[in-house]
Formats: structure tokens, C-alpha cells, sequence
């Protein structure tokens, strides 16, 4: 990019434009420096951490909302609202691999010995877990509100979740076959 005779504010319009045409061409094109996918992939994996705390779900039995049901809250079972419309709430432990690989990827980020293809599999794999770990969250969720007549609606973390999981996904995967054309 040739920067010479523009002023400041067509400079500014310039690099905005160019930022705006970086981030298409890092999706649609796969061109991702490794620093800025070790970036992409540490803040997912900290959000992902901590949207396990957050409300994923609202449960409302009878037109009334009854609890609002977290990944937390559905591996230790503990959801003290649910127990009070006599709604049972066990245990799924397996839900602990959301932070379980949260924590792995975030730790990846951070290790200098670990190579490009080593940290885009990882993130590919790790990724599509969260992925279907989630999806199951869900399903076993409706299933049991449908159990007791109760809905289920989804919260925006919900929502934002699965986006940010599933465009960071594709980004790893691109880079993925990407690595293996070169």
C-alpha cells in the first residue's frame, strides 16, 4: 500500500479501508498471519471460559420463569430454582470440558514450542467439541424442559457463543487446509 501525497484524513479513510478488506480476505481468503490467529484463538478461549458462568438458557414453566441455567449450574446440577418448581436438575459432568478445553487452547496460545499445524489442529478439534458439546447442552436441556412441560429459550450469550465458536472454527479449519496446500 502507497501511503505518498495523501493528507491525514485520506490516510485515516485509506488504512480504514484496508483494515475493513484485512479482516475479508483473513476469512474469505484464509490470509492470517500466525500472531493474529494466536490472538483470534486466545480471546475465544477466555470468553469461552467465562461464558461458562453466564446464563446459556431460560427455563419457565407454566408461562412463569423458573431458572436461568448456565453450563455451570448444569454440571454440578445445582440449580436451586428448578428444585423449587419440583423440576430435577442432575448432574452432566461431561459439560466441564468446556473449560477443560478453554483452558487448553488459552495455554496453547501462550507456549512458545507450540508450532503453527500443532496449535491450528487443536483449535480445529477443540473448537468443533465446543461445538457439539453445546449443541448436546442444548438438546439435553429442551428434552428436559419438554419432560417436565416446560420451555426453553436461549439467551443471547447463548446466541453470541455458538457465532464466535463457529466463525473461529471456520477460520482454523481454513487455515488448516491452507497450511496443507502450501
Amino acid at each position: 500500500m502507497v501511503f505518498d501525497g495523501l493528507t491525514g484524513k485520506e490516510h485515516y479513510c485509506y488504512n480504514a479501508f484496508g483494515h475493513i478488506h484485512g479482516i475479508r480476505s483473513m476469512i474469505l481468503e484464509g490470509k492470517m498471519t500466525f500472531n493474529t490467529f494466536k490472538k483470534v484463538i486466545r480471546v475465544v478461549s477466555i470468553l469461552c471460559f467465562v461464558m461458562f458462568f453466564l446464563p446459556m438458557f431460560f427455563v419457565s414453566c407454566g408461562g412463569e420463569k423458573v431458572a436461568e441455567v448456565s453450563a455451570l449450574r448444569a454440571a454440578t446440577g445445582y440449580i436451586p430454582e428448578m428444585q423449587k418448581a419440583q423440576v430435577s436438575a442432575t448432574p452432566h459432568w461431561g459439560y466441564w470440558i468446556i473449560v477443560i478445553i478453554s483452558l487448553i487452547l488459552l495455554l496453547m496460545t501462550f507456549m512458545k514450542s507450540v508450532t503453527e499445524k500443532a496449535l491450528t489442529m487443536s483449535a480445529s478439534i477443540g473448537l468443533l467439541l465446543l461445538l457439539v458439546v453445546y449443541i448436546v447442552f442444548h438438546a439435553e436441556a429442551n428434552q428436559m424442559c419438554r419432560d417436565y412441560n416446560c420451555a426453553l429459550d436461549v439467551t443471547f450469550w447463548y446466541v453470541l457463543n455458538m457465532i464466535m465458536i463457529g466463525i473461529s472454527f471456520i477460520l482454523s479449519v481454513v487455515r488448516l487446509f491452507k497450511g496443507r496446500q502450501s
